[in-house]
């Protein structure tokens, strides 16, 4: 009997904390407290808005059914449990606690939204995969079809990412060497990523990740590994930086390694890249004029020549 009454009574205040949340008491931004969910939920009136704090918000519709919310997001129908705590204030959506902002019950987003060139690939990493040390840039056009990069919610010139790029490793500790992740806007052509890579490579950052594709359901990243190579004479930054020792100027490289020269006008001289042979040293000429696409699925081809082969390869993006 004593333990029938503590179970009645440990029901009754477990329903007195948590209850199904109504309209009224979802509408406005939620904060993300604990757990692996979205940055920022925000509701107004039957819609809902979701950023998940990588400048990739997302907006549907949704409803509540007893303790779930179901929402249709891109013609997607998602489903996740849903309740408010009266205790402490939290709402709790999915597997995840947030907290409310009462100064901005309206807020639709928080950081500049970027339209990703949305791009498939065969390498994904899910959201909660990414170390918050890493370096974020988006790459983007602005209305004006000028070169800007994102950096920090911020639009700015690409001349400002070493100085981000510094900033942003101050505080990691000395094990970890942050990884740079660029997000690929519509718009942005090969040559525009060149512009970035000469930076990046002036910096010391020679493997980056490019990301490509948003999957909103399964919350992952579509991205490509791009190895930078970039020839001393065209590092246009003033000061130049002090060379590496794996920096050459073009001549340079050719005389110590004597590479076999690949030229790559368009997509159909990929066919090319199937006869490097192990062990050796290549060029690949890609003209600036390919497109994004068939340069990402030329650079995960010799991604896999460069593993499988043991191969040298150094890229090159040439006016022909």
């Amino acid at each position: 009997m004593k333990n029938l009454i503590l179970l009645i009574l440990v029901s009754i205040l477990l329903c007195n904390c948590y209850k199904k949340i109504n309209l009224k008491t979802l509408q406005g931004t939620w904060w993300l407290s604990s757990g692996d969910g979205d940055f920022e939920i925000s509701f107004k009136e039957d819609s809902i808005f979701i950023e998940n704090g990588y400048s990739l918000p997302f907006s549907g519709t949704y409803f509540l059914k007893r303790d779930s919310i179901v929402m249709n997001i891109n013609n997607t129908i998602t489903k996740a449990k849903i309740n408010y705590s009266k205790k402490d204030a939290m709402l709790t959506f999915g597997n995840s606690k947030y907290w409310k902002r009462y100064d901005s019950v309206n807020r639709t987003t928080t950081t500049k939204q970027i339209d990703l060139i949305n791009i498939k690939s065969e390498k994904t990493i899910h959201l909660n995969k990414i170390n918050n040390l890493d370096s974020f840039i988006k790459v983007i056009k602005d209305k004006n079809n000028q070169l800007k990069v994102i950096l920090n919610d911020r639009t700015t010139d690409i001349d400002k990412i070493p100085s981000f790029l510094i900033s942003n490793c101050g505080g990691t500790k000395s094990n970890y060497y942050p990884k740079v992740y660029l997000f690929i806007g519509k718009k942005v052509q090969l040559e525009d990523l060149k512009k970035n890579y000469t930076i990046l490579h002036a910096v010391n950052h020679k493997l980056i990740r490019l990301i490509t594709y948003y999957d909103f359901s399964n919350r992952t990243f579509h991205y490509y590994n791009s190895n930078i190579h970039i020839f001393r004479e065209d590092i246009s930054l003033a000061p130049p930086p002090p060379p590496s020792v794996e920096d050459f100027y073009r001549k340079e490289f050719i005389k110590i390694f004597n590479p076999k020269i690949l030229e790559i006008k368009s997509a159909y001289d990929f066919d090319k890249i199937q006869h490097i042979t192990p062990n050796s040293h290549y060029l690949i000429s890609i003209t600036i004029e390919l497109s994004i696409v068939e340069y990402l699925k030329l650079t995960q081809k010799l991604n896999s020549i460069r593993k499988n082969k043991k191969t040298r390869i150094e890229i090159e993006f040439i006016n022909f």
